[in-house]
């Protein structure tokens, strides 16, 4: 048996009908093929633009970043490579007590190094750094000497022997070990003041 509808709930029926075959249309039809992809895109180039700023932001603070990392490489290298303090004095106080120290060092079941005499030597300047030089005479049996070297040659800060000579005392010896005597120029070198204001 059919319902029969009256006229007015065949008005609704029919805009009903209406409605759904638009909504329907606009999804089968444009939302499908034109607005979901549109969105996508908008929603990928949000993205693509926020990557972007966050990457220009990124250069714009390299080179400050590249200048701070130089600093703390230049400082670094002349915390391990130079001598410390104001003034030459003070420095080659310092390169004094560095020697004194890896002479000690040398010392291994009662054999060893000792130092006779030393004397601080005038060093030249130049391009911005002084260098610190100190004539040194020590009594030295062979392996604490050839330690000795190779601390001077690994130690920090940098030192370098730039002349050595070496003679055998034939009248000197420790249980059959012949003493050396050994005279040497080591020279360190530090930062000078005109140098630091520079590189600041």
């Amino acid at each position: 048996m059919r319902l029969k509808l009256k006229p007015l709930e065949q008005r609704l029926v029919a805009v009903t009908l209406a409605l759904a075959s638009v909504v329907l249309g606009y999804l089968l039809l444009v939302h499908w093929w034109f607005t979901a992809p549109l969105s996508v895109m908008n929603e990928e180039a949000r993205t693509l633009d926020e990557t972007y700023q966050h990457y220009q932001v990124l250069l714009a603070q390299r080179a400050p970043l590249e200048k701070q990392l130089a600093n703390v490489q230049a400082q670094g290298l002349a915390a391990q490579t130079l001598l410390s303090g104001n003034d030459s004095g003070a420095a080659g106080a310092q390169l004094m007590g560095l020697l004194a120290s890896y002479v000690q060092e040398t010392a291994i079941n009662g054999h060893s190094c000792s130092i006779s005499n030393r004397m601080p030597v005038n060093g030249n300047s130049d391009n911005g750094f002084s260098a610190v030089k100190i004539n040194v005479n020590l009594d030295c049996e062979s392996e604490p000497l050839a330690r000795l070297l190779y601390r001077l040659e690994t130690g920090h800060p940098t030192l370098i022997v730039e002349s050595m000579s070496l003679r055998k005392l034939d009248n000197s010896t420790t249980n059959g070990r012949h003493h050396i005597n050994v005279q040497m120029l080591i020279t360190g070198y530090l930062r000078t003041a005109a140098s630091t204001e520079v590189q600041q």
